[in-house]
């Protein structure tokens, strides 16, 4: 991220964003057009227990990240955050639920942000950990096997199936498939 003069901190989140999300798409393959991001909203600070999530609007159009008090107070906050929903808006699919593919690549995806930025790795609800563990997994095993399914059959990430992940990579462990497509358990 930007040194020398200081940013004010929306010009900072949408830095973050940018990065993260150029990051992203060198990974996981480029963001599906049509739904376009719209801006970021924040949580009170009486708002404690709000998680830090994507909304879709109809007015305006699009997508946008809603990030916690702590995201505003703290930058290690900001990053694993940002980091985490702009997995989320590469192929949104309109629903709140997804699937522990989709959770575990976001969490994975924001631990690698962390450690770009040299930041304490910021550990999630154990669900989330989990998630990451397998994709962890999945990503060392086939690095490049999301970018290449979304490439390849344009499937929304949160609707990839045991059986496309199979059909791309016949080396990857049934199991670990099976788990990767289940949805996730919030």
């Amino acid at each position: 991220m930007q040194k020398g003069f200081p940013l004010t901190k929306p010009q900072r989140e949408m830095q973050c964003f940018d990065f993260c999300m150029g990051e992203a798409e060198k990974v996981f393959g480029p963001k599906d057009n049509g739904i376009p991001f719209v801006g970021f909203w924040h949580y009170p600070q009486s708002e404690s227990n709000a998680k830090p999530r994507i909304y879709h609007y109809t007015k305006p159009f699009g997508c946008g990240i809603w990030l916690t008090y702590l995201a505003q107070q703290y930058e290690v906050n900001m990053v694993f955050q940002i980091s985490h929903e702009v997995v989320h808006l590469l192929s949104p699919i309109g629903r709140e639920h997804t699937s522990t593919l989709e959770e575990g690549m976001a969490t994975w995806f924001s631990w690698e942000m962390q450690r770009k930025h040299g930041q304490k790795i910021h550990i999630p609800a154990s669900n989330y950990t989990d998630a990451g563990k397998l994709v962890k997994s999945l990503m060392k095993h086939a690095p490049d096997i999301i970018k290449q399914l979304r490439s390849k059959t344009g499937v929304k990430i949160g609707e990839i199936s045991a059986q496309h992940l199979l059909d791309e990579n016949p080396t990857i462990y049934p199991n670990l498939a099976q788990k990767l497509a289940q949805p996730f358990q919030y």
